[in-house]
């Protein structure tokens, strides 16, 4: 679409284009902030009516009040809520923890030069305990107590590690 301008005597034609993504972006911008002015013109609006309406309850405070000022009357200057709004207790600082619903008991499958604690459940039959015993212990080398026992997985999998790139210095 073409649009005669003149100027100085001489007749340009621009040409409307695909505006530039900066020019984009920048209207963008001034579209928000445009908004945003508006908002905060019609809240600082909101804000003027309401202390008008405070400031005639005032006055009729005052008549209200046979006739005395407003001066005259004890003044409240700030009020002290000891009560806690909620937020400020620790939901992680609480003394109560999860508890097991059934008691354990601690058992050794270790081969008596280390010691390897596992739990089982203390309410099991002691033929059942017997038998779990003597399973956990036959398949003692299925378990890992230490990152070390466990063959095939990296260190990268456990080690904090900062991203640096080798090419920069440290700040």
């Amino acid at each position: 679409m073409e649009y005669p301008h003149q100027l100085g005597g001489m007749l340009d034609i621009f040409l409307m284009t695909e505006p530039s993504p900066w020019a984009k972006i920048s209207a963008y911008i001034a579209e928000n902030k445009i908004k945003m002015t508006l908002k905060a013109a019609m809240h600082q609006n909101n804000m003027a009516l309401e202390a008008n309406c405070s400031k005639e309850m005032a006055v009729e405070a005052n008549v209200s009040n046979n006739g005395k000022n407003l001066s005259e009357l004890p003044k409240l200057d700030c009020i002290y809520d000891d009560e806690p709004l909620g937020f400020e207790k620790d939901p992680l600082s609480s003394s109560q923890k999860m508890q097991a619903q059934d008691p354990l008991q601690e058992i050794d499958i270790g081969d008596g030069s280390i010691r390897r604690p596992t739990y089982i459940n203390a309410n099991i039959d002691h033929d059942l305990r017997i038998k779990v015993v003597e399973l956990l212990k036959e398949f003692k080398d299925c378990f890992a107590w230490d990152y070390n026992e466990m063959s095939g997985l990296s260190r990268k999998l456990v080690e904090h590690r900062l991203p640096v790139r080798p090419d920069k210095k440290p700040v």
